[in-house]
């Protein structure tokens, strides 16, 4: 859902080949709209506060799930986090300004959540010690994430520079 609650987002092979992005206003007036056109499987995850940049997960044959945005206005799609590793789940912070996913980099048995700026990309930062999942933002200053059977929780500053707490 857009921030607004206006659009929905969802991935759909209606047009034929593997499932590619689509929106449609969420009072199911009017038609879905193709967002994307793609051979590789795409699906939706997060919305910037703004509305206007959809991250989502791209499935590339050659390098597996990888972490993408597309900017509404111009329908531009760029990758964020594109990498050998399984890159998923990636979620905007309420600013806008981070956007937490995470990736089986470090071990390829174990996902770990990790938190990157957005749009400036960067060097991505791990949050998780001991495996994460599911990574959602609480709040500006808050990632919740899930650990097996645990739900757990790392506190995040940004400013002056990023850190996470341990994660509890």
């Amino acid at each position: 859902w857009t921030s607004d609650d206006s659009h929905i987002a969802f991935g759909s092979n209606r047009g034929g080949g593997p499932n590619n992005l689509y929106w449609r206003r969420s009072d199911g007036t009017g038609e879905a709209e193709r967002l994307t056109t793609s051979d590789h499987r795409q699906g939706a995850y997060s919305w910037s506060p703004d509305a206007k940049v959809l991250a989502y997960i791209d499935i590339d044959p050659n390098s597996g799930s990888d972490i993408w945005t597309l900017s509404i206005d111009g329908r531009k799609a760029h990758p964020l986090v594109r990498t050998p590793a399984e890159e998923t789940s990636p979620a905007f912070s309420p600013d806008g300004h981070w956007i937490a996913y995470q990736s089986n980099k470090a071990r390829p048995d174990r996902p770990e959540v990790y938190v990157q700026a957005f749009p400036s990309g960067g060097m991505a930062q791990q949050v998780s010690n001991a495996g994460g999942t599911q990574p959602m933002w609480r709040g500006d200053h808050e990632i919740v994430y899930r650990r097996g059977q645990s739900v757990m929780s790392v506190t995040i500053a940004t400013v002056p520079t990023f850190h996470a707490g341990d994660p509890v």
